[in-house]
């Protein structure tokens, strides 16, 4: 399995995680910008980034930060340990 299809297969999950638990949630797909998911519920806007190891780079945490300013909504990291799903509140 390559590199992208680990990610894309793990977005997929994040994606289902926020659609299980009532968001209208969406995969930002190729667009290589702050966030690779929308999520938004109750009049709240989560923008996730998706990384299978848990690195995000300070320059990712700035742009996904920036973003969230614009939006009005709250940033989160989305990473795996092994097996399990882990979202990180950033912002």
């Amino acid at each position: 399995m390559t590199n992208y299809s680990r990610g894309y297969n793990f977005e997929l999950r994040v994606l289902n995680y926020y659609k299980r638990r009532g968001f209208f949630a969406v995969r930002s797909s190729g667009s290589h910008g702050p966030a690779d998911i929308v999520a938004i519920k109750n009049g709240e806007t989560r923008l996730i980034q998706c990384k299978l190891n848990g690195y995000i780079s300070p320059d990712e945490v700035k742009a996904l930060k920036a973003a969230c300013n614009r939006a009005g909504a709250k940033g989160y990291l989305a990473y795996r340990e092994g097996r399990k799903l882990i979202i990180k509140k950033l912002s």
